[in-house]
């Protein structure tokens, strides 16, 4: 075996790739991520809300993809401007529904309010999720757009990968860390005790 075809497949191996597979479950983890706390809030009296919200927050997940291919720039998709579109998206249809449909909710009638306010949470943490799970995973984001066109991004799977110095470096700069902080807190706490 050449060299050069040694060196390819590690250059291939060490590459990170984003295939739709990954984009999806990262984009799903993400808007579950930002969910979850809602969503525990939320278990404690209305558990069947919970799910649904659950569900819709888990099919809206891959909306700013979908939208960005096809339409809108992929600046205002994946900011705080476009969570909040998303979220007036998913209000209208929840107004709608409970101003047609008796809704109730631990034995009280849901208001057109509420499944509007409900709808907007569960659309706009789709979308931030969203792009938090981006933000992790090495997409550029403009977390700020429109107010700063600024992108960041945060590769975890490289930082955390042996295999690249990144990662060994951002390890090594942890430990570090863990270690002076385990000091000054060590000697601090021996200065306090006489």
């Amino acid at each position: 075996m050449s060299t050069s075809s040694k060196s390819e497949r590690f250059a291939a191996a060490v590459q990170h790739t984003r295939t739709p597979t990954t984009s999806t479950l990262v984009a799903a983890l993400g808007s579950l991520l930002a969910y979850a706390p809602f969503a525990g809030w939320l278990a404690n009296d209305y558990l069947p809300f919970a799910i649904a919200g659950g569900a819709i927050v888990l099919g809206m997940s891959r909306t700013p993809d979908t939208i960005t291919w096809r339409f809108i720039p992929h600046g205002w998709t994946h900011s705080p401007v476009g969570a909040t579109a998303l979220g007036a998206v998913v209000a209208a249809p929840s107004w709608w529904v409970a101003s047609n449909i008796a809704v109730h909710a631990g034995g009280v009638l849901v208001t057109p309010l509420a499944a509007a306010k409900f709808g907007f949470a569960l659309g706009a943490l789709a979308g931030l999720g969203h792009t938090l799970g981006d933000l992790l995973t090495g997409t550029d984001v403009r977390p700020l757009f429109p107010m700063v066109n600024r992108s960041v991004s945060i590769n975890l799977p490289r930082l955390l990968d042996p295999r690249d110095n990144d990662g060994v470096n951002f390890v090594g700069t942890m430990v570090v860390l863990c270690v002076v902080v385990a000091l000054l807190s060590s000697g601090a706490t021996a200065m306090t005790i006489p």
